[in-house]
This record gives structure tokens, sequence and C-alpha cells, in this order.
């Protein structure tokens, strides 16, 4: 089988990824990642930072496959007290 390009794996990647927030400035990778987990299988968490280097309050989120994406999209999730919004990341339009 051939391997995909790296468009096409970039493709695959967003097809099971999802960007989410707000959470707090302070959180930590391993509670994102195990909060995350008690709702599908984790694959990575990607902290998205300022150009300072600290926490936006926004992660990425690539699931095991697209249908354990699509799932998790579909829940209320709260975290912190915050209600997370969370959009496909082929969805996802960052901010200005």
């Amino acid at each position: 089988e051939p391997v995909p390009s790296e468009e096409e794996m970039q493709r695959l990647v967003a097809a099971r990824s999802l960007h989410a927030a707000p959470f707090p400035y302070d959180a930590k990778m391993e509670d994102l990642q195990d909060f995350f987990s008690q709702h599908g299988e984790v694959k990575s968490v990607r902290m998205l930072r300022h150009k300072s280097k600290d926490f936006r309050g926004e992660v990425f989120v690539e699931f095991a496959s697209p249908e354990e994406a699509a799932a998790v999209k579909g829940l209320q999730l709260e975290h912190a007290g915050a209600q997370l919004r969370l959009v496909a990341k082929a969805d996802y339009v960052p901010p200005e």
C-alpha cells in the first residue's frame, strides 16, 4: 500500500481532529489529555500558544478516528466551569 502524500496525511489528521476552547491559561497538558481521554481515544493534544509562548486557552485534539471526533463534537462538554466550543479542525478559522 503506498504511503499517503503529506497533503493527504494532513487531511486524514484534520478529519479526526477538533479545535476546543476555552481552557484556563494555566491548564496542563496531562490534564487536557486526561480530560479528552474520558470521551475517546486521544492520539495527541496540541496546545495553541501566543507568540510569547503563553498558552492561548485553545487546543487541537486528534482522536483515533473521524467517528470518535464526530461523537465528541456532538457532546456538551464543560471544563473548569466553562462550556467548551468544539469545532472540526477543517472548519476552524483562527482569529485575526
